[in-house]
């Protein structure tokens, strides 16, 4: 199975190419350029405290929290819309599906690898990009593959009505056969049926 993206490598990924090259412009690493997007507003006394070691105007520092605002913007917007979907360990140690509308009340902080909100909060963030699906039973067939990429070996290896019971027991909804058996082959490249299991995922 495909490891997902780290948050902090989203913005370089899955968000606008020209936007990402400006903002790594002012930064010395990625990962600068990456910690400009949850940065505060500049202070225009002293600008170049924003650019963590180099120098710079307010003019670019401010650009640079613009781009930082669009870039939080435009996440969060990708999650709603099932664009883009994240997985996290929630506040009780379980690794889970991040519910697209749950980024209406979540920050995306990309250093950190986290999601924070006022009453939740995720680690160790990874995003996957969602397939292009047309159809009714899209939202389903969406949940049913994040679910499966989050899955262990050990889970995934079992009987096909095992997991599929488990996946209806997580996710709810008109999880039939046929869509189960779509999202495990989007998943795995392959119809569900006996497969050898690696252990690394």
């Amino acid at each position: 199975m495909s490891a997902g993206t780290a948050l902090r490598d989203a913005p370089s990924r899955f968000l606008d190419a020209e936007k990402w090259a400006e903002l790594r412009s002012f930064a010395n690493s990625d990962l600068i350029a990456v910690s400009y997007i949850n940065a505060p507003y500049p202070d225009r006394e002293n600008p170049s405290a924003f650019f963590c070691g180099r120098e710079g105007s307010f003019k670019e520092a401010l650009r640079c929290y613009e781009l930082g605002r669009e870039f939080v913007e435009d996440t969060r917007s990708q999650f709603v819309q099932r664009k883009l979907i994240a997985v996290g360990y929630a506040p009780d140690g379980e690794r889970k599906i991040i519910a697209p509308l749950a980024w209406t009340n979540l920050w995306p902080m990309f250093v950190t690898n986290r999601a924070c909100g006022r009453n939740n909060q995720y680690t160790e963030v990874e995003v996957y990009e969602a397939p292009p699906l047309e159809s009714s039973d899209e939202k389903i067939l969406l949940d049913c593959i994040a679910w499966l990429r989050v899955q262990t070996p050990e889970m995934v290896s079992q009987k096909k009505k095992t997991l599929i019971f488990h996946a209806r027991k997580q996710l709810g909804g008109p999880l039939t056969e046929v869509i189960f058996s779509a999202a495990y082959k989007s998943v795995f490249g392959l119809k569900r049926g006996r497969r050898r299991i690696s252990k690394k995922i």
